[in-house]
């Protein structure tokens, strides 16, 4: 009984705790009127859920190779020679990539504003 709720819980369960983050992020950006929270929104809701809808397109290759042109029009495997499973990793790395190259850019962005912000106290 567990194991058929699973699959529903959980993506669930996932998308409120999105909606919770955003929620809490745009809220502290409507009280600080600082720029750098939204570059969290951006890092930790916008783009885990642009990657989530992506994964479903990758499952459907996976699932079913001779779709893979209707999915990623630019064949890979005709072209370099790579496989479906190693063009499914390298996308997976790529997402890694960019997911932690927009929370470096959100945790700099926040660690000015509190480093301009005690230097204006200091003064």
């Amino acid at each position: 009984m567990i194991a058929l709720a699973l699959p529903i819980v959980l993506p669930v369960g996932t998308i409120l705790l999105y909606f919770w983050m955003a929620w809490l992020l745009l809220r502290q950006i409507a009280r600080t009127g600082e720029r750098a929270y939204a570059w969290l929104v951006v890092a930790l809701v916008i783009w885990p859920s642009i990657v989530w809808a992506l994964n479903g397109a990758g499952s459907i290759v996976l699932r079913n190779p001779r779709q893979a042109a209707h999915v990623f029009p630019y064949s890979m495997s005709g072209a370099l020679g790579v496989s479906t499973g190693l063009m499914y990793e390298i996308i997976g790395a790529a997402h890694q990539l960019i997911g932690n190259a927009l929370l470096v850019v959100a945790v700099y962005s926040l660690c000015r504003t509190n480093l301009q912000r005690v230097t204006r106290q200091a003064a």
